[in-house]
């Protein structure tokens, strides 16, 4: 994957506590989805070795709760830190 085509395939993905993010999560966690945005739990990548795909998963600290799932580490970083920094972060 190219760069640009890494930065295209980002920009598909949906930020963690969007709308459009919270539509993506299963309708029995959404509750608990919208704890960890108010809280503004930190995410962490997490790879999947031979787990097929996605490579990596973007968790919420200290959880299993899926936030995001990349085929590319540095897509899943960048997801994540958007995140962690408060790029990403829908306003409330």
């Amino acid at each position: 994957m190219t760069w640009r085509e890494t930065i295209e395939e980002e920009l598909k993905i949906p930020g963690i506590g969007s709308e459009v993010w919270f539509q993506c999560i299963p309708a029995w966690q959404t509750g608990e989805a919208r704890k960890l945005v108010t809280a503004r739990t930190p995410v962490c990548v997490q790879p999947q070795p031979g787990a097929g795909m996605p490579a990596y998963l973007v968790l919420f600290d200290g959880t299993e709760f899926l936030a995001g799932g990349f085929d590319e580490q540095s897509a899943a970083e960048a997801f994540a830190d958007s995140w962690n920094t408060g790029a990403g972060r829908a306003s409330h």
